[in-house]
């Protein structure tokens, strides 16, 4: 955060890819609730690509400066404190003005040398119901994408449990 600073820099923009439960550490994959002894983050932790990431969501995750960003919309700073400025402001800060306002401090940092966004979220036990079918467990070869698959009641018709492969990952 402080060298993207020293850039300029005051929003970092994630992408986004939904971390799946690992397998292991399920009680039973059907019912994909965190075990007593173990941490929602070490349980939801399994991305189902290696980094850097290609096939993120569009809803991208940020960590910003609140001095920056007045005004955050579910996944989007919406207001910052360059573009609340006048035309006469802008000039005055010594910045160019532009009739439509481009965001310019923001950054999305490199996955594997910077920083990288693990997006754990609850899956729910009727995405995974039918994990065996989905997950291909005995060559522990997933098919992972397009991430839009459904099934004819609107379930993720993808598997949705974390096998790590390799399996010493």
């Amino acid at each position: 955060l402080t060298d993207a600073y020293s850039r300029g820099k005051e929003i970092l923009n994630f992408r986004s890819m939904r971390a799946w439960p690992r397998k292991e550490l399920l009680s039973d994959p059907s019912n994909p609730e965190v075990q007593e002894n173990r941490t929602f983050l070490q349980t939801y932790n399994c991305d189902p690509e290696k980094p850097p990431r290609q096939n993120t969501l569009p809803a991208e995750k940020e960590i910003y400066r609140s001095e920056y960003v007045l005004l955050h919309f579910v996944h989007y700073s919406t207001v910052t404190s360059v573009s609340v400025l006048s035309q006469n402001e802008t000039d005055m800060a010594g910045l160019k003005w532009k009739d439509r306002y481009a965001e310019g401090a923001t950054e999305t940092p490199d996955e594997l040398d910077a920083a990288i966004m693990l997006h754990s979220k609850t899956v729910l036990s009727e995405d995974t119901r039918s994990w065996n079918r989905q997950c291909k467990t005995r060559t522990y070869a997933l098919t992972l994408f397009p991430m839009n698959k459904h099934d004819m009641r609107g379930h993720s018709a993808q598997c949705m449990v974390g096998i790590p492969f390799p399996l010493d990952a």
